[in-house]
């Protein structure tokens, strides 16, 4: 008999938000940041004011990309171009073991992102 294993689907790893219009922000994602999927931890560069997966290790050479700053909702195709998102950017609980995490992160850097996210009002549980 065949195994089929499903892939997660967009907001799978919600538990639960305020209201759809308040933890939900519509932000522009930075150009080909290769395709993400629901559930990724993002952070927000400072110079531009677009967003990026979270990645504490280059938050030296750019601004703002070693804190967290919401999860992504939706899985996002690459593009060359900047695309408008969707993220949890406030008030929500979410699934620690459905987070997706950009692979350079390890466990310290994970810990400092769960603490930003909570600072938001996005628990993880």
């Amino acid at each position: 008999m065949t195994t089929y294993t499903e892939a997660a689907r967009g907001l799978e790893f919600l538990l639960w938000e305020q209201e759809e219009g308040y933890s939900r922000e519509k932000v522009t994602l930075t150009a080909s940041q290769g395709a993400l999927l629901a559930g990724t931890v993002m952070a927000k560069v400072t110079g531009t004011g677009n967003y990026v997966p979270y990645d504490d290790d280059a938050n030296g050479t750019t601004a703002g990309v070693g804190i967290a700053a919401g999860i992504l909702c939706y899985d996002t195709a690459n593009s060359g171009s900047t695309q408008s998102i969707v993220i949890i950017a406030r008030q929500a609980i979410v699934k620690n073991d459905l987070l997706v995490w950009e692979a350079s992160n390890d466990a310290g850097e994970k810990a400092a992102a769960v603490v930003e996210l909570t600072a938001l009002g996005i628990l993880v549980r």
